[in-house]
């Protein structure tokens, strides 16, 4: 082999690396697999870079009520070894009354936000820097809606990463589910890096040892090789798919400034009559320039690039869904004004249809149901132009024009009147 081959075999060998090295620089990996309630729970992350769009989320746990028609679901002890910004804490509840979501800081203040549900899913969002440090508790809690025995509960910390973020572990322990399943999912770029689930196991009733006296003393202890339930058991073949069927499907925008949910049940049909996944399939995408079709309607115009098509095109779905633009504190203050209606785009008309908007002041957001979703946008009233300069350019010199000429009109009869005279 020639020193030249070996030079090439080398270079090809640094290239390779530095291509396995860029493809896989963030790992995001969990353990335990299984847990008791109010045991620690550590989510390892490596390879973040400064400015990457990171999202972790407990994914539609399931909280059993046991006869009780309040409920509360608490993430505690949560370490955040990194600052997020530009994002929040965002909480879904289905088949509840009302919830709140409560929150204690690191620098030791607290926040309460309530909402009331426009539907059978309330949604609430908390735009806020999520500093690093340790915050006390993140609650959900609220009312379960009559008759119902079960709560589902989402919670989702998103935002933009302020620096690079090397090995390091973020912790906390889970109270409200003791026995059941956490979905967590982690998130980078829109990319899913960690799709796992945490078994919550009970304690295992085992007797005492024997005193001798004849008395039972049964007593809580864990058995560490304790066999599942059946309801342990059967989370070992957990399919995301399949569980949609019972739970709400919530789809971001890969900007994450909008989203759609599809109630627990609803299908999804693509164009070619085939049954889809939508929490793997759809991609909900900004358009901009040319990407958005048709003209706008008279007096009205889209806020910012708040809008949206959907891939797939020409999906149906089996029942009524909801959009929700989720705005910051300065496009609320921005759009609220302004008369802020959602509106599709109708192919076969050519021509945007308004849907029934309403909005939600305690979570900055707009929201409408529709049946169909292909190209979507948040729209807004023209600002009318600014008149000064008209005036000042137009109605000012005309009146200066009406007045002049009949004085100069004026002067010039005086003048001709007194040579006359003379």
């Amino acid at each position: 082999m020639t020193a030249g081959n070996i030079r090439t075999i080398g270079l090809l060998a640094l290239i390779l690396a530095g291509c396995v090295a860029a493809c896989g620089a963030v790992t995001i990996g969990e353990w335990p697999e299984k847990i008791r309630e109010g045991d620690p729970i550590h989510v390892e992350i490596d390879g973040l870079g400064a400015g990457q769009a990171f999202t972790t989320r407990i994914e539609s746990a399931v909280i059993d009520l046991d006869d009780r028609q309040t409920f509360e679901f608490s993430q505690n002890n949560f370490t955040m070894p990194f600052t997020l910004r530009g994002g929040g804490i965002r909480v879904e509840v289905s088949r509840a009354k009302w919830a709140v979501l409560e929150i204690s800081y690191p620098d030791g203040s607290t926040s309460v936000t309530r909402s009331d549900p426009p539907d059978s899913l309330i949604v609430i969002r908390k735009n806020t820097t999520i500093a690093s440090g340790r915050y006390g508790y993140i609650t959900i809690r609220g009312e379960a809606e009559d008759g119902e025995q079960q709560v589902t509960a989402s919670l989702e910390l998103n935002g933009t990463t302020d620096a690079a973020v090397n090995t390091t572990v973020m912790d906390f322990t889970i109270l409200g589910i003791a026995e059941g399943a956490i979905p967590i999912r982690a998130l980078v770029d829109a990319q899913e890096y960690l799709q796992t689930i945490v078994r919550v196991v009970r304690p295992t009733p085992t007797p005492a040892p024997d005193t001798g006296d004849g008395s039972d003393d049964t007593r809580l202890a864990v058995t560490p090789n304790a066999t599942p339930t059946a309801a342990v058991e059967a989370i070992e073949t957990f399919d995301p798919a399949a569980a949609q069927d019972g739970l709400p499907v919530v789809i971001w925008s890969t900007d994450m400034q909008m989203f759609i949910v599809l109630a627990p049940g609803t299908t999804v049909t693509a164009a070619g009559g085939e049954r889809i996944d939508p929490a793997t399939e759809i991609v909900l995408q900004p358009l901009t320039g040319d990407g958005i079709p048709g003209g706008f309607p008279e007096g009205v115009e889209p806020y910012g690039r708040n809008v949206y098509g959907c891939l797939p095109q020409n999906i149906t779905t089996s029942a009524p869904f909801t959009v929700t633009f989720s705005l910051t504190g300065d496009a609320w203050n921005a759009v609220t004004g302004r008369n802020p209606v959602i509106r599709e785009y109708d192919g076969k008309l050519a021509a945007w249809r308004e849907l029934q908007t309403e909005t939600d002041p305690a979570t900055r957001s707009v929201y409408a149901r529709t049946e169909r979703f292909d190209t979507i946008g948040l729209f807004v009233a023209v600002q009318p132009l600014p008149t000064e300069d008209t005036a000042e350019t137009g109605v000012l010199p005309l009146l200066i024009l009406l007045f002049a000429i009949p004085a100069l009109l004026a002067v010039l009869y005086l003048l001709k009147t007194r040579r006359r005279e003379k």
